[in-house]
């Protein structure tokens, strides 16, 4: 499935991805604020976050995409939606990690504001969360941005992170909508 927002081409991971992976890992930046991060220049260790991002898409029919920009079509890191992993009943999350290379555009809110409307217009949920270290006020920022309240800390990904979430009747949709090219 691909999706455009107006600056961004979003596709799920292909077999062929793993150098793209690898340079996402390898941005200090990047994954500063990344709970249990790649470790950088890990090969084997990327080649099996390759697989496990490849097979929610098998198993779901959504994930995480890759995002390129699409002027230029330079790959600037990964966002989209996983179920949270150990959530009981099970529990959408909105996700973004994007090279620093690409911070200060609006590129993270693009990326959230396109996620909430697949999870609510695509998949139906009825409710997204997200996750994010107390530390990363970037990405706090961009979570009220679209639209999600603070719910509180809690433990995943084995540390300790605030959590925010968005209700189906508490969301705007984007006056830009996301564009499915296919599906």
């Amino acid at each position: 499935m691909l999706l455009q927002t107006p600056r961004l081409l979003l596709r799920p991971w292909a077999q062929g991805d793993l150098e793209l992976l690898l340079r996402l890992a390898g941005d200090p930046g990047a994954m500063r604020h990344i709970p249990n991060a790649l470790p950088r220049g890990d090969a084997s260790a990327a080649a099996v976050k390759l697989e496990s991002l490849r097979a929610h898409w098998t198993a779901h029919g959504f994930g995480l995409w890759v995002v390129t920009e699409r002027n230029t079509g330079a790959f600037i890191g990964r966002a989209g939606l996983q179920y949270l992993p150990g959530a009981e009943p099970p529990e959408i999350e909105v996700g973004y990690i994007l090279l620093e290379t690409a911070w200060g555009r609006g590129y993270a809110t693009e990326l959230a504001q396109a996620s909430l409307w697949f999870a609510f217009e695509r998949l139906n949920a009825d409710h997204v969360v997200a996750l994010a270290l107390a530390a990363n006020e970037g990405s706090t920022r961009v979570m009220l941005k679209a639209g999600m309240t603070r719910e509180g800390t809690g433990v995943w990904y084995g540390t300790e992170m605030v959590r925010h979430a968005i209700a189906r009747q508490d969301w705007t949709p984007p006056a830009m909508k996301p564009e499915i090219l296919e599906s």
